[in-house]
């Protein structure tokens, strides 16, 4: 097995092989997800008794430009209540392990900062976004440790909504008009099942961005909205 240093991209496409008998079952799957022990799998549908916890299960890693990266780890945890995100022992050739407690995703969609009753939402646009939390662009500054409600809108018809701390606000050196922040929200009290949502919407997402991160999802909306102005 070649030893790497570097995590996949995330999302990433992986063959998940379970045994049944002495063979060796390849199945489509989707990296979703890499914290520091274990690495998130995302299946197209649930695999019974072959994904139960301690059962030994191998990944699959093709590269264009080097051998494939061929692991034996076992099942964790089933994360969320429908069984089509599954959590594995982390391989050892992703060493070191990773400094996020989640793996964040590239895109560029946007999300609305609540926050107050008696105020309008705050208009953003992601940069990254995870389990954990997301960076975002806007225009309104809000102070560090202030907790609000954020509504991130995966598609033009499905919103995310949960509460979020402030961990980081600091200017946007790409703004020329310096009027921009970043702003760095770490998400609050999600349960497993929003957990498993949020992981495998986000993994949809960006596997198919453009050059500025922009999903399918918003792409196709922009040229709807072109077409019938």
């Amino acid at each position: 097995m070649t030893q790497q240093s570097e995590e996949p991209t995330i999302p990433g496409p992986v063959t998940l092989e379970t045994l049944s008998g002495d063979e060796w079952q390849p199945h489509v799957a989707t990296i979703a997800n890499l914290t520091r022990g274990e690495v998130w799998i995302g299946i197209d549908e649930p695999l019974g008794e072959l994904l139960h916890p301690e059962r030994r299960v191998r990944l699959v890693l093709r590269h264009e430009d080097r051998e494939a990266q061929t692991a034996e780890t076992i099942v964790l945890w089933h994360i969320g209540s429908d069984g089509r995100l599954v959590a594995l022992m982390r391989p050892t050739f992703w060493d070191p392990p990773s400094r996020r407690a989640h793996s964040r995703a590239w895109l560029a969609i946007p999300i609305h900062l609540h926050h107050s009753e008696a105020e309008p939402p705050a208009s953003a646009r992601t940069t990254n976004v995870g389990v954990g939390g997301v960076h975002c662009l806007s225009d309104v500054a809000v102070p560090v440790g202030q907790k609000l409600s954020v509504s991130l809108k995966l598609t033009p018809d499905q919103s995310f909504d949960c509460r979020a701390e402030v961990v980081r606000v600091e200017a946007n050196t790409d703004d020329p008009s310096g009027r921009q922040v970043v702003i760095g929200l770490r998400f609050e009290d999600l349960t497993q099942d929003e957990q498993a949502t949020l992981a495998l919407a986000l993994a949809d997402l960006a596997a198919d961005v453009d050059a500025d991160f922009v999903p399918l999802a918003w792409r196709t909306a922009a040229t709807a909205n072109e077409t019938d102005a």
